[in-house]
């Protein structure tokens, strides 16, 4: 977003597009970067005045967030099941 900072929206587009596309491959599409990525170019497309472009950026970081959370939460869920029968 520093370059959106300095007036040079198109190419921190550009940039983070290659970043994301990257990031999509590793560490993957629901890491914490991937999905900060996708948050940020839902941002400068926003600011560019494109809400189709930043909607669809919006709905990937938040379908990769709820994908993260559910697997935590399916985690912890077990941990908590494993406690509670080891007691």
């Amino acid at each position: 977003l520093a370059l959106d900072d300095l007036g040079e929206t198109r190419a921190a587009r550009e940039v983070l597009g290659r970043v994301l596309a990257a990031r999509r491959v590793t560490p993957g599409r629901r890491h914490q970067h991937t999905i900060a990525t996708a948050a940020a170019l839902a941002v400068l497309e926003t600011r560019a005045a494109r809400p189709g472009a930043a909607l669809v950026y919006a709905e990937e970081a938040l379908t990769a967030m709820r994908a993260s959370l559910s697997l935590g939460a399916a985690v912890l869920s077990e941990r908590q099941q494993l406690a509670a029968t080891a007691e």
